[in-house]
């Protein structure tokens, strides 16, 4: 078992290294598995939406796929009186159809307790048939982040390529000289330092068991 620390040492930091890759992975869940989203029914009984989604770990970011045909519709919606009203017409600002067009993925944007259901033939799919359910969205990682969109040039406004203006340009001081290259270890990601200094520790530490 002495033998097998110095080995056990080394792998650590890859373990490591391997777990932080992991580390902001979002999950996507196929609501109801290979039967989809549909009213169940003599041989899919085993479709219980509300149980399925209570066993979720879902957090924001994740994702849900709804798989269904045109008979369906996919609600959201935040608030409990219209979730349990089954009424896609309530007055209720945090509400969303999602496309008919029978598959719909929607990511989770807000924590909390959030509600789903069909609203197909006024309702009666989520009242009588079983096509809703209530999810809980853990803050987990966060939303992942979005690229900021390049600005757009305002209504109205003219580059002056249409002018003729003189080019100032030629008349312009020339640009400063470079600036010398920075340290690479000052630039260097904090997760590739913490992962160079992970193993210099575990070679460190093999060293000073062989000596």
């Amino acid at each position: 078992m002495r033998n097998s620390s110095p080995l056990l040492l080394l792998l650590v930091p890859l373990w490591i290294q391997i777990a932080s890759q992991l580390v902001g992975a979002y999950t996507t869940y196929i609501v109801g598995g290979d039967t989809g989203w549909t009213i169940p029914t003599a041989s899919n009984t085993i479709v219980n939406y509300t149980a399925w989604a209570s066993s979720l770990t879902a957090s924001l970011g994740d994702s849900l796929v709804f798989r269904y045909d045109p008979s369906h519709t996919v609600v959201q919606t935040n608030n409990l009186t219209t979730y349990q009203s089954c009424d896609a017409t309530a007055d209720d600002e945090t509400l969303k159809i999602w496309s008919s067009s029978g598959s719909s993925t929607v990511m989770l944007t807000t924590t909390g307790t959030t509600y789903f259901f069909c609203s197909a033939d006024d309702g009666s799919h989520c009242r009588d048939s079983g096509m809703r359910f209530a999810i809980q969205v853990s803050f987990g990682q966060g939303l992942p982040a979005t690229p900021k969109a390049a600005p757009s040039p305002q209504d109205g406004s003219d580059d002056g390529d249409d002018l003729n203006f003189p080019n100032f340009d030629k008349f312009a001081p020339p640009p400063p000289p470079p600036s010398p290259p920075a340290d690479s270890s000052a630039t260097a990601p904090a997760s590739l330092r913490g992962f160079q200094l992970a193993w210099v520790l575990a070679a460190a530490l093999v060293l000073g068991r062989l000596a």
